[in-house]
């Protein structure tokens, strides 16, 4: 990854996470460390650590109410083990700080087969959630 990356995507899995971390292994050291030893085996060979770009997959659910953001209706059925972010978009924001600060720079929204469901969801999240994570 150091030596021909453009981007490193972490994978996440809240069954290897710590129980007081269940949402995702991104906040535990393994991970953290994983980004250090990527950019510390690019400084070692002459490149700059800031070439290649952290990125994850997270299932996203908003809602005016943080309890209807991830419906059950549309989101039961999935399989996904990974990073879950739900709630209003303020929580949103706030969930993806540290995530941020780990130097995780790019997201891959996951979402389910049907999504006539959750357009609104999306809708919110592109107006609310979005123009504030850019800033940051």
């Amino acid at each position: 990854a150091a030596q021909f990356a453009d981007e490193f995507n972490l994978q996440t899995s809240r069954r290897r996470a710590p129980a007081d971390q269940h949402k995702s292994e991104l906040k535990t050291d393994d991970v953290s460390g994983q980004i250090d030893l990527v950019r510390s085996a690019a400084d070692r060979i002459g490149r700059d650590p800031a070439d290649v770009a952290f990125s994850m997959s997270a299932l996203i659910g908003v809602g005016d109410q943080a309890e209807a953001a991830l419906d059950p209706v549309n989101f039961g059925s999935q399989a996904f083990d990974g990073a879950t972010f739900s709630g209003s978009p303020a929580q949103l924001v706030n969930e993806f700080g540290p995530y941020a600060e780990l130097g995780i720079s790019r997201v891959y929204v996951r979402a389910p087969a049907d999504m006539s469901g959750l357009m609104k969801n999306f809708e919110l999240f592109a107006s609310d959630v979005l123009p504030q994570l850019a800033a940051l």
